[in-house]
């Protein structure tokens, strides 16, 4: 499982840095593609509550002929 909190915690040393949400969710998008390339089992942990801010997730599975989750 890949957490946004954990990224933002990467790039910040601080998973509540809000301000460091737009680095964070760079580095999960590559960790992500990284393993969809390998045809690894990828889960994301965020709080993407809102359909639009989950698209990109959706478009990056779908860039690697996964299925998204129901939910997206």
């Amino acid at each position: 499982m890949i957490s946004s909190d954990f990224c933002r915690g990467l790039v910040s040393d601080d998973e509540n840095d809000q301000a460091a949400t737009g680095d964070a969710f760079d580095v999960l998008y590559f960790i992500a593609s990284k393993r969809l390339a390998r045809g690894k089992l990828t889960v994301v942990d965020a709080t993407n509550v809102q359909p639009e801010a989950r698209k990109p997730l959706v478009a990056l599975a779908r860039e690697y002929h996964c299925l998204p989750s129901p939910s997206c």
